[in-house]
């Protein structure tokens, strides 16, 4: 895995539909991070999310990917 353009939060410039995080958001993040670290990824989220993920992944409609796979490259 590749990271770019990597910066510190506080440098990122807004948007004019953006406004930057509060600190108090900052921290109620800070503090969701901590327990989901301790007490396994998905223990605490926010109510938007719900609690139960109702969709799943369909892969049976997806395109041969002829130019990353060698698996499902075209034979002629």
């Amino acid at each position: 895995m590749v990271c770019l353009d990597l910066h510190r939060a506080e440098t990122v410039q807004g948007t004019l539909f953006h406004a930057p995080d509060s600190p108090e958001r900052v921290q109620l993040r800070a503090g969701l991070h901590a327990l989901n670290k301790r007490y396994g990824w998905g223990t605490m989220g926010f109510a938007a999310s719900g609690l139960k993920q109702t969709w799943a992944l369909r892969s049976e409609q997806k395109s041969q990917a002829y130019t990353t796979e060698w698996n499902e490259l075209l034979a002629i």
